[in-house]
């Protein structure tokens, strides 16, 4: 039996549900500990060999108030833990790790697993340094504590240097072959309307405001916006722009039926955030899969595979031309979405971290 945790209700995060599906699929029963800090789903979900239970706390996100919302959680897992007695804690991200360290004290042949999909202290530092350090100390701690460690790239791992760590691996957020194909008709229409698509989280640090006001004055551009609110100030000026539409909070497979229909899907983050220097979000590769060029300023992936314009952040002018460009040539969108589509099923694709996946799995069940 493998637990895992996660501080959100696991609705829109592809990363634990193609974990969790791989491990499924290899025979393993996995139980989900979600916190759901909306009250919008159920607290409990039984599917073939997965069952998710969900605490219906309500909850801010982003902010540091949540802080004293924490001890109900970890209470609530480890009191779950106890139940369930698995053999493997998957805890994702730091504020999932208390519990579980917390749970292998009390079960000793327990294992625990730390997969950072993202620097807590990284997060904290962009707002406070002294803080940040500080929560960067304890999770360079507990990782150190950790049975297993898994994170999303490279860079990320390399915040991690000088710790001790066991088993590692890096898996990456690439999505699944079934998540969806390209539709290369999209491109070939050039009387429709443009669209521009985001689907993620809605904060102050993704040029959403940068790219409505590069393109209010682009004749047939729709925006269209969906994800998890973090700021809304930031929602509350995009609605504002007559062509912006936000959607609502989305699952994931409705995220990839909205990106599907899109011209562009545009990544920006800005580099002033200590955490976005290293970033690998999933829409970098969910454009990929659905054959759909990109803008972005995350220049690393575009030197590999040339499926879309880089741009700088905060840059209106230089997004503006990019977007234009674009809309003008759909050919090139075409291009560029067929290049990113023959990456994906090369080299980019979920089976190959599915492998790495299972393959640590295994050196922890028998070792």
């Amino acid at each position: 039996m493998i637990v895992f945790i996660r501080s959100n209700p696991v609705v829109w995060d592809p990363r634990v549900e193609k974990e969790v599906r791989s491990l499924m699929a290899h025979g393993f029963k996995v139980t989900v500990l979600a916190w759901d800090r909306e009250g919008l789903f159920n607290k409990f979900e039984s599917s073939g060999n997965r069952v998710i239970c969900r605490l219906q706390l309500r909850a801010p996100y982003g902010k540091l108030v949540v802080v004293a919302y924490y001890p109900v959680f970890w209470l609530w897992v480890l009191s779950k833990l106890i139940r369930i007695r698995p053999k493997i804690v998957h805890a994702c991200d730091l504020d999932s790790m208390f519990p579980a360290l917390l749970y292998r004290l009390l079960k000793r042949d327990a294992k625990v697993i730390f997969d950072v999909f993202d620097s807590y202290g990284l997060l904290v530092q962009a707002r406070s340094k002294v803080l940040g350090s500080i929560v960067r100390s304890i999770e360079l701690l507990v990782a150190s504590r950790s049975d297993a460690f898994i994170t999303v790239s490279r860079e990320r791992l390399g915040f991690f240097n000088g710790v001790k760590l066991r088993l590692t691996e890096i898996v990456m957020n690439y999505p699944p072959s079934d998540c969806g194909s390209p539709d290369h008709t999209q491109t070939q229409k050039t009387t429709r309307v443009f669209h521009m698509v985001y689907a993620g989280i809605i904060a102050s640090d993704r040029g959403l405001i940068e790219l409505a006001d590069a393109t209010k004055d682009i004749s047939d551009v729709e925006f269209l916006v969906a994800g998890r609110v973090i700021d809304s100030k930031v929602l509350d000026r995009l609605v504002n722009f007559p062509h912006v539409k936000y959607v609502g909070q989305l699952k994931f497979d409705e995220s990839l039926m909205l990106e599907r229909s899109a011209d562009v899907i545009p990544v920006l983050y800005d580099p002033s955030v200590p955490i976005n220097k290293t970033a690998t979000p999933n829409k970098l590769f969910e454009a990929m899969m659905l054959g759909v060029p990109i803008i972005t300023n995350l220049t690393g992936i575009l030197q590999e595979v040339r499926y879309g314009i880089s741009v700088h952040y905060g840059d209106v002018s230089g997004i503006r031309n990019a977007i234009l460009y674009l809309k003008e040539h759909p050919s090139v969108r075409r291009e560029l979405g067929l290049k990113g589509r023959l990456a994906f099923e090369q080299r980019y694709n979920w089976f190959l971290m599915e492998k790495k996946l299972l393959r640590l799995y295994q050196q922890l069940v028998t070792s």
